[in-house]
């Protein structure tokens, strides 16, 4: 009977599908884009066990802001900066990630009037 049991776990060992390796994002501004700092985080991650074989992607982009405050004239007035709400839900439902890392503030401290409505968001 033993031996049957072992078996039988072998079995299940190889039938068993094997879970996806671990997906990081890494979010952020034209600092997440550069990648020094990203380079530091995939280091320590692919340290640990659980991180060794994982996908991970930069997917900074200059000039965005969590805020979505723009200043006039950015970018010579071609475009206002973006922002990560307008690409959030593409970016988790093309990649899949086990781990969302995000780094931003630089470029959200832009000088704005006093706005009631800015504040009660």
């Amino acid at each position: 009977m033993y031996r049957i049991l072992t078996l039988l776990s072998i079995c299940l060992v190889f039938v068993t599908p094997r879970a996806e390796e671990p997906r990081v994002v890494i979010l952020g501004d034209s600092i997440t884009y550069d990648g020094r700092w990203v380079a530091r985080v995939e280091s320590a991650l692919r340290s640990t066990s659980t991180y060794t074989n994982a996908t991970i992607l930069n997917l900074g982009l200059p000039s965005e802001t969590a805020s979505g405050l723009s200043e006039p004239g950015h970018a010579g007035g071609t475009f206002p900066r973006p922002c990560i709400h307008d690409r959030l839900g593409a970016v988790l439902t093309q990649t899949k990630p086990t781990l969302v890392i995000a780094c931003y503030g630089m470029n959200d401290g832009i000088y704005q009037p006093f706005d009631p409505e800015i504040l009660s968001a």
